[in-house]
């Protein structure tokens, strides 16, 4: 099959590719050709052309760059705030299309998405869209918050059911495309998955040290991902402030804004708890799974989350989860993984109780979580899924 991708954002984590990219390359091992499509707004190609890398800086719209292994298209984004609007999309979109089989759309509510949309509808040329918790309203990107409105009234409904087929990341994204009058036969549930061998900590790297963290005395409950207002993390703050747990903290590792850091600061000062809390800004690689190999517990007690890849990982290591049932995610329950609650500051101080009420049963949910992790996420069982979505799709629009 002839694969083409198309999203507003193309990055890594760290040195290792993201769980998109990663699809693409086991694809092309497959036998399979494969291409993608994204904006210069993403965050690795400008990192890319701050270090003055010629292959990003001279740029030729229409010609691929070979990144990875991948050969990426690349569009200058004039207008980030009008969902990453890209002049020559349209033009790009119709040169293109016709060259492959399917159309994996990812995201919704950017100006790429209802482009590629359109002129694989032009072109009679079968798609697959992946919403990635996009047509969730909590904690709109500002980027998204003046097309998604547009948008609503005119193309998402028509979208979704003229999909060829579409990709759901767990339950609550199901009901969105319900909502929508979507053909429930026409939806995949594919999961994001993990690697193990990217846990493994193949060096001992000084990320406590660098903190002043005795790692053998310093017991921690850990947040790892991005930090927004979505992610509530001033439940958990509050849960802990109420609490009190003797001789535990809190680590919150992921990237931020200054602005929602220092209202996370403030916060955690008003409720005397700013001792026991340490951000440590974002990691990667060893130093990310020695955090999670040492957590007594990871926490997430988001407003919304579809499956979130920090939690899959936390799973794989073993951590106990103390999360919200808006992370969409039963098997927690299902595994007794952990404590399911909702998303309130009394729910999350009884989870909180609950789960550090006894070390025996921490254990327990720790051999749960990694069984869990091993049975239903590994990523290497993903790709023959995600052929099984492309097929499905390009048969579909044959019939």
């Amino acid at each position: 099959m002839k694969i083409l991708n198309v999203n507003f954002t193309f990055n890594t984590i760290g040195e290792k590719l993201s769980d998109e990219l990663s699809n693409l390359k086991e694809l092309q091992k497959r036998g399979h050709t494969v291409a993608t499509v994204t904006t210069d707004r993403a965050n690795y190609i400008i990192e890319q052309k701050r270090l003055k890398n010629e292959l990003f800086l001279n740029n030729d719209e229409s010609t691929p760059i070979d990144i990875f292994g991948i050969p990426v298209y690349i569009l200058h984004s004039t207008i980030p705030s009008l969902g990453w609007y890209c002049p020559n999309a349209s033009k790009l979109a119709n040169n293109i299309v016709k060259n492959f089989d399917v159309i994996h759309i990812r995201n919704w509510y950017h100006h790429l998405a209802i482009v590629f949309y359109k002129a694989a509808l032009k072109h009679h040329i079968p798609f697959v869209f992946t919403a990635h918790n996009s047509l969730h309203h909590m904690g709109d990107n500002k980027n998204l918050k003046i097309p998604k409105k547009f948008l609503e009234k005119l193309y998402t409904k028509k979208m979704i059911n003229q999909a060829s087929a579409l990709q759901s990341l767990g339950d609550s994204e199901n009901k969105e495309f319900s909502k929508f009058g979507a053909d429930p036969n026409k939806i995949f549930r594919i999961d994001l998955g993990v690697k193990p061998e990217d846990f493994e900590i193949i060096e001992n790297t000084d990320i406590f040290s660098k903190f002043g963290i005795n790692k053998e005395n310093f017991h921690y409950i850990l947040f790892l991902g991005r930090i927004y207002k979505k992610k509530g993390i001033e439940l958990l703050f509050q849960a802990f402030a109420k609490h009190r747990p003797i001789d535990l903290n809190i680590i919150i590792a992921g990237p931020s804004t200054d602005d929602y850091k220092n209202e996370l600061i403030q916060f955690a000062n008003k409720l005397k708890i700013a001792n026991s809390v340490k951000f440590i800004g974002p990691v990667y690689g060893s130093e990310k799974a020695q955090l999670l190999h040492h957590a007594k517990i990871f926490a997430l007690t988001s407003y919304g989350d579809i499956h979130p890849v920090a939690l899959l990982e936390s799973l794989l290591m073993g951590n106990p989860v103390l999360i919200t049932k808006n992370c969409d995610f039963p098997e927690i329950e299902e595994y007794d993984a952990g404590v399911v609650v909702d998303a309130t500051f009394e729910s999350v101080y009884a989870g909180l109780v609950k789960i550090l009420k006894s070390d025996e049963k921490l254990e327990e949910y720790s051999k749960n979580a990694k069984k869990l992790a091993n049975d239903k996420f590994l990523f290497e069982n993903k790709v023959i899924d995600y052929e099984n979505l492309f097929q499905f799709a390009i048969n579909n629009q044959k019939n």
